[in-house]
């Protein structure tokens, strides 16, 4: 917006409650391995695809201006490292606002994808992953991590450690104070 201003909460939320919007639904075991990809992706650059299995990343596509190129890198990134994504998982950092996104997942052989949703093509989407056989849950939550979001990481952090800083110098100080008055009363 032209001279406007973007407002934007921290994404300090992971939704655990999932909805299963596909016929085929997430074992216990995928459904472990999506919650974990989605803590990884909130993470991630966006827009962010991360696949994994067992608690592991196998590979992460980031920072792209299409969720299809962060899909192929997070693949290459996969094959790279030497992992199998023939029954893995994925997970988006945002909605798949076309089914091409689903398409590339499924030539990888991952069987499970959590997102946010909330694209004007879900429908379409929903049946893309119905049609490669992929269990795909949404979460309600986008995640949102651009350079601005690592910036304010980066001062908060910066903000605690001087805090933490001057909470060690001031005790000393008052250590050396004490010590100080207690010397003098000898």
């Amino acid at each position: 917006v032209d001279g406007g201003i973007l407002v934007q909460d921290n994404d300090n939320i992971f939704s655990e409650k999932i909805e299963t919007v596909t016929v085929f639904k997430p074992s216990q075991e995928q459904e472990k391995a999506l919650l974990f990809a989605q803590r990884v992706v909130k993470y991630v650059k966006s827009n962010a695809i991360v696949f994994g299995r067992g608690g592991q990343t196998y590979g992460i596509g980031a920072g792209q201006m299409s969720r299809v190129d962060s899909t192929r890198i997070a693949a290459r990134k996969a094959a790279e490292g030497g992992f199998d994504l023939n029954g893995a998982c994925a997970a988006s950092d945002a909605f798949f606002p076309f089914r091409d996104g689903i398409d590339v997942i499924a030539e990888q052989g991952i069987k499970a994808i959590i997102h946010p949703g909330g694209s004007m093509r879900d429908q379409e989407v929903f049946d893309a992953a119905d049609e490669h056989g992929i269990a795909m849950v949404l979460t309600g939550v986008r995640h949102f991590r651009h350079w601005f979001n690592a910036y304010i990481d980066l001062i908060e952090w910066k903000i605690k450690a001087v805090w933490m800083f001057l909470s060690i110098q001031t005790a000393f100080i008052i250590l050396l104070l004490e010590v100080w008055r207690f010397i003098g009363k000898m």
